[in-house]
């Protein structure tokens, strides 16, 4: 290989590295070109503000954790007057067959119709509703379930019957 070949590649592989060099530069600004670091003022904030922000965000939570608490894990009770409701269905039937509108068959049926339907309503409320008997609790607590044919008339005098309300929500 002669003298002029080895410096016609040379000259050629110089050109290759300076359009690199280029491409680079153009892709990326070189460190050559900083001259100092930017500098960002901080924002100044005063104690009452951060003081403030503290008690509002807190507030906010303690709202919202008792809230949530109380609509989706606080335990409910209620009650039922079953003995009450079992023993104004019997007189209702009673008037019905004696007035013959039914027989004693269709009084059964009808009897054993209600009290599932009286158990269906109770399994149907979530899980943190508690049902008791009402005859074992003293006082006047809230009644759960209202007896259908009371409340389709209005009445609400019916023993185990509520004013209107069948589930609390």
């Amino acid at each position: 290989m002669s003298v002029t070949q080895g410096n016609m590649q040379e000259g050629q592989e110089s050109g290759k590295t300076e359009d690199v060099k280029q491409e680079v530069a153009q892709v990326a600004p070189s460190v050559e070109n900083v001259s100092e670091p930017v500098h960002i003022e901080p924002m100044q904030v005063t104690m009452g503000i951060l003081y403030a922000t503290v008690i509002i965000v807190s507030l906010l939570t303690s709202v919202l954790s008792v809230f949530v608490y109380d609509r989706f894990f606080a335990t409910r009770i209620g009650t039922y007057d079953l003995p009450g409701h079992v023993l104004w269905l019997r007189n209702n039937l009673v008037a019905k067959m004696q007035s013959g509108a039914i027989n004693e068959q269709q009084a059964q049926e009808l009897m054993a119709k209600d009290l599932e339907g009286v158990n269906t309503i109770i399994k149907a409320l979530p899980r943190n509703v508690i049902v008791i008997s009402g005859d074992t609790v003293i006082g006047s607590p809230k009644r759960l379930i209202t007896i259908p044919d009371t409340a389709a008339q209005g009445k609400t005098n019916a023993p185990g019957a509520a004013d209107g309300q069948a589930i609390p929500k």
